[in-house]
């Protein structure tokens, strides 16, 4: 067991030490201090066959691992790091979450990641080595930066182990350390790889409903002469070609989709009232081009827009029309 203190040290003297000790303790890390404090930290050391155990508390800071840290000191390594007094936010391969005590998350040495403490803290940290956690997980680039709650069964299983090895790491012996980072290595995988199933999940499932919702929007106003590409983009904030990519999933494109439902509208209102003139149900379905109209309307139904409503209107009801 080691221990690292700034508290005997003068005020002037406590932040320099302290970079130091991150360094030594965990990883080559910058920290940058949040707010006017004195910089009272404690970190105690504890070694587990291969993976190292330590009880951090410190003060209100930014710690990043940036390229240059990572030129430095190219470690490879997990932190699992579970909270235990104080926010975190975490930003790590493009995701960030926001850290309350009783959860845990993964970061990795070998990529860019910042730590930013929004008040004074205490941390469990256990550093892990490649070769022991990689195995385990399937896509080491979405375990990282993922929120661990114990308030699920896999994640308090995974928590109350993590403090179970913080309370036998003193006195165990080699072949029960080795056991204990083992099996903590295995519960952190597990209890990662749920997080990043249901956060993926729900993901896909808020994509999903969130494009429902722009193709339903088209949909319901292509009678808008003024729908467009830009007006959809703009309503849900979004760029033009996401727009374009949501319609690329479906079978027709924005424009053919617009252009679809308008020949719908003016063919429903042309045989739903037979005073209605042709220029009008065009308008009213959103054409502001009569040419166009007419040449669109014969290509999608044969017939110009006069002939096809007296076309239909002509014929025969069928008993099964009559219902």
């Amino acid at each position: 067991m080691k221990t690292w203190d700034t508290h005997h040290l003068s005020a002037n003297h406590r932040f320099g030490y302290w970079r130091d000790v991150l360094c030594e303790a965990f990883t080559a890390l910058d920290s940058t201090p949040q707010d006017r404090t004195d910089y009272r930290s404690t970190v105690t050391l504890h070694e587990l066959a291969d993976v190292n155990a330590a009880e951090l508390s410190s003060f209100s800071q930014l710690v990043t691992r940036g390229r240059e840290q990572i030129r430095r000191r190219a470690d490879e390594f997990y932190f699992a790091n579970l909270q235990v007094a104080g926010d975190c936010e975490v930003e790590q391969d493009g995701r960030r979450i926001h850290v309350k005590p009783g959860s845990f998350y993964l970061v990795d040495t070998t990529r860019p990641y910042s730590l930013r403490f929004l008040e004074t803290f205490r941390t469990v940290s256990f550093r892990i080595p490649h070769h022991q956690l990689t195995p385990l997980i399937a896509d080491p680039r979405k375990a990282t930066a993922r929120l661990v709650s114990s308030s699920n069964a896999l994640g308090q299983l995974a928590t109350a182990h993590m403090a179970g090895v913080l309370q036998c790491a003193p006195t165990a012996s080699p072949a029960v350390a080795a056991t204990l980072a083992d099996t903590l290595a295995s519960l952190i995988s597990v209890s990662v790889l749920g997080a990043t199933q249901a956060t993926d999940g729900a993901r896909e499932d808020a994509r999903r409903a969130f494009r429902a919702s722009i193709v339903h929007h088209v949909n319901a106003n292509s009678a808008n002469p003024d729908l467009s590409v830009a007006s959809v983009a703009a309503r849900f904030r979004v760029s033009p070609r996401y727009v374009h990519d949501v319609f690329g999933e479906q079978s027709s494109s924005f424009a053919q989709t617009v252009l679809e439902n308008r020949l719908e509208t003016a063919a429903r209102l042309l045989l739903a009232d037979p005073s209605i003139r042709v220029t009008e149900a065009a308008l009213r379905s959103g054409f502001g081009d009569l040419s166009y109209f007419g040449r669109a309307f014969h290509r999608r139904y044969g017939v110009a827009p006069r002939e096809w409503r007296r076309d239909v209107s002509s014929r025969p009801t069928s008993p099964a029309d009559d219902g």
